[in-house]
Formats: structure tokens, C-alpha cells, sequence
């Protein structure tokens, strides 16, 4: 079982209000993977211990995002005995994990579904633009909402910048473009933009109206991400950043849609 399938199940496992029975989880994991009912004793044992690594990791990464924190009604309702004797870890949804999984598995609030579409939707994001969605993700669910707008600027100039690397060439002033790059993304982005415009009944259809996606979003990711990064007076929340990192979802599919009808 992949990584991303099973925390989408640990998900839903809490999702579905069963905050205590992680032992359950586990078995039930185990028992619902085909390779185990025809597996030898040792790799049975091998794929149990595969799937309790993984879920040691999901369920690691729910606490340290603050969706899961330990459970201290556990000692008042439970026996004295029963804990003595029971494997179960006392965990519980906090009000900001029932934020989360209340989601509607698309958005970015979900740890799951917002990293998962991305990468199946919008194809043609480099390793490194990933990088830096992932950190830009992680620290969001961290609420280091500075941290992550800084890193979710870095995604957005580095596929820009790839974008008007790989299309200046199908311009007229291609060489001119490539030297404003070299002096700063802003001045390359600029100089691209004012290019497609005086070129535009030469592109594609529906070039015009992939643009308008582009535009407002590269700015205004690149002067939220400079205030964030800058000693300035500027708080940044998370309806800030989520709204940015949902923004960017849109924008890249745009940029590499161009990207590629312009080929």
C-alpha cells in the first residue's frame, strides 16, 4: 500500500470518530491487504511491520500538525486495570484537526487532498517546484503561515521562471526577454508579458484567458511572500495563505497549459 492511500485511510479512520483504537486501525490494515493472505509467515510479519511503520509516520505527522493531541480524559474514564492490560494510545481531534478533516478533501486544510490533486492534476510541476510546495504545505499545517508564503513565492518564481525560459524562444524578442530574466524574475516576467500582448494573435486560442490566471496571482504571491519575508509590521493568517496556496493550484495548471501550447 503507497503512502498517500494509506493516510488518506488514517484520515478517514478518524474522520469517521474513532479516536482511540489505533490497534484496531492497525489490524484492520493488515487484514485488508491482499499480499498478507498469501504471503509466508515471515513476510506476513514483514508487511504487518511495512504498515505499523507507516502508520507510526501519519499519525507522527497528525500531532506535530496539531490535528491529533493526547487524550487526558483517558485516565478518568478509563479503569486502572483496563489501562494496565490495553495497547491503545489516547488520542483525540483537536478543534483545529476537526477543521481539517471536515474538509472537503480538496482543500488545502485536508493533509491529504490539496498535495495529492496537485501532483495528479497539474502535470508538468518540477521536482523542485514540488520541494518547495511540500515545505510551503508542511509549515502550513505547522501554522508557520510566514514560512510557508515564503516558500510557496519560491514555487511560483521558479515554475515562472521555467515557463518563460521554455517560451521565449516562439517569441520575436526572445533574447531580450532571456536578459531581462538575468537581472530579476520581475523584470523577465514583465518583459514576457509585454511580449504575449504585442504578439497575441499569433498564440494559441484561448491564450488571452489562461493569462488573466496567470497575472494577478504571480503578483500578488510575489508581494505577499515579500512582505512576509521582510522585517515589516505584516501578519500573515492562515485564511492568507490558504487562499494563495489554493490560488497557485489554478495558476500553475495555467502556466503549464500555456507552456505547452506553446511548444
Amino acid at each position: 500500500m503507497d503512502h498517500e492511500t494509506l493516510r488518506s485511510q488514517v484520515v478517514r479512520y478518524f474522520q469517521n470518530g474513532n479516536h482511540w483504537s489505533l490497534a484496531r486501525l492497525f489490524e484492520g490494515l493488515a487484514a485488508a491487504n491482499p499480499d498478507i493472505c498469501y504471503a509466508t509467515d515471515q513476510r506476513r510479519d514483514q508487511i504487518k511491520d511495512e504498515i505499523a511503520s507507516q502508520v507510526t509516520a501519519v499519525v507522527h505527522e497528525m500531532l506535530r500538525c496539531g490535528i491529533l493531541a493526547p487524550d487526558l480524559r483517558y485516565h478518568s474514564v478509563v479503569s486502572h486495570e483496563s489501562r494496565q492490560s490495553s495497547h491503545e494510545i489516547p488520542l483525540q481531534i483537536t478543534e483545529y484537526g476537526r477543521q481539517v478533516l471536515e474538509g472537503d478533501g480538496d482543500a488545502v486544510l485536508d493533509p491529504t487532498g490539496f498535495l495529492t490533486d496537485l501532483k495528479g492534476n497539474t502535470r508538468g510541476l518540477s521536482k523542485m517546484e514540488l520541494s518547495y510546495l511540500e515545505e510551503s504545505v508542511r509549515a502550513f499545517h505547522l501554522h508557520l503561515y510566514r514560512a510557508s508564503l515564503v516558500m510557496l513565492g519560491g514555487a511560483s518564481e521558479a515554475l515562472m521562471a521555467r515557463v518563460i525560459k521554455g517560451t521565449s524562444g516562439k517569441l520575436p524578442d526572445g533574447a531580450k526577454i532571456m536578459g531581462e530574466l538575468e537581472k530579476s524574475i520581475l523584470s523577465g516576467f514583465r518583459a514576457w508579458r509585454g511580449s504575449l500582448d504585442r504578439n497575441r494573435r499569433h498564440l494559441p486560442a484561448r491564450s488571452g484567458e489562461l493569462l488573466q490566471s496567470v497575472d494577478h496571482v504571480f503578483e500578488i504571491i510575489r508581494l505577499c511572500r515579500n512582505e512576509a519575508a521582510h522585517p515589516k509590521a505584516v501578519d500573515v493568517d492562515r485564511l492568507e495563505v490558504q487562499t494563495l496556496l489554493l490560488a497557485f493550484r489554478r495558476y500553475a495548471r495555467a502556466l503549464l497549459q500555456l507552456k505547452r501550447s506553446m511548444r
